[in-house]
């Protein structure tokens, strides 16, 4: 991995870097430009690190988003992690300037998963509005540790500006059931804390619900991820177990013969 830093935090839970201080538009811009350049830095240079997608590709006017598809966009896997099954209830506004700089990131850094959502413009709509999707570890030696949120508010004084993150959890069957308890909201640009998942989670369901105040507006949305090893599947644990056995019969093997 490239020794790039994330251009918002160093661990999850951490704030946003200026996440109170966005009342301008040039501080906003800076941050927009610190995650397109990061994300594209990582997509230049040939790593598997970095996606980044437009909203107009997540959600076009015909067809099917790029992380819908049956076949998803290599944009949409970073690592042993991908998003897809995309939804929302917002519209932006369709200017051209919308549609090309309202930006999500798929990002891994340090072994921590970004998905970083930055509205620019920033919606004029108050809301409440939502983006969900699915995500997914695709390999087994790995299981969800803890989700961060944190998000990013410009002219936050005139009222409360929230972000609601809901986490759904699929089951081995493929059964989603909402988890309550890992319920977060970043409010006026405060990260939440982090919520730990239950051991052997290994796809889930992402909710954000954002909520502006009137004359305000919210910038961007941050969910990070960091994972743990997962438990040995049952015939791995006795495969290990057998070979355990075998090496410890022939370490006693070897002593009866030199005794």
């Amino acid at each position: 991995m490239l020794p790039i830093p994330d251009p918002y935090r160093n661990s999850p839970g951490e704030p946003l870097q200026g996440t109170n201080k966005l009342g301008t538009s040039s501080t906003k811009g800076l941050l927009a430009a610190a995650l397109l350049a990061t994300a594209g830095s990582l997509l230049s240079a040939g790593s598997a690190q970095a996606g980044l997608i437009n909203w107009s590709e997540l959600f076009p006017a015909t067809g099917v988003g790029v992380c819908n598809q049956s076949i998803l966009d290599a944009r949409c896997t970073v690592g042993d992690k991908s998003i897809s099954n995309f939804a929302t209830n917002f519209i932006p506004a369709t200017t051209p300037t919308d549609t090309i700089l309202t930006t999500l990131a798929f990002t891994e850094v340090n072994d921590i998963w970004d998905v970083n959502l930055v509205f620019l413009p920033e919606p004029v709509e108050a809301g409440p509005f939502n983006i969900s999707y699915d995500m997914t570890i695709n390999s087994s030696t790995s299981t969800f540790e803890k989700v961060g949120l944190d998000s990013a508010c410009n002219l936050s004084a005139l009222g409360p500006c929230t972000v609601t993150k809901e986490i759904g959890i699929y089951d081995s069957f493929g059964t989603l059931t909402p988890a309550p308890s890992l319920t977060r909201v970043s409010t006026n640009g405060v990260p939440a804390l982090p919520a730990f998942f239950s051991p052997g989670v290994q796809k889930i369901r992402v909710t954000d619900t954002w909520l502006a105040p009137s004359g305000g507006s919210l910038d961007a949305i941050s969910n990070n991820f960091t994972q743990v090893p997962g438990p040995l599947p049952l015939l791995g644990a006795a495969a290990a177990f057998g070979w355990s056995r075998r090496l410890r019969s022939r370490v006693n093997s070897v002593a009866k013969s030199e005794a």
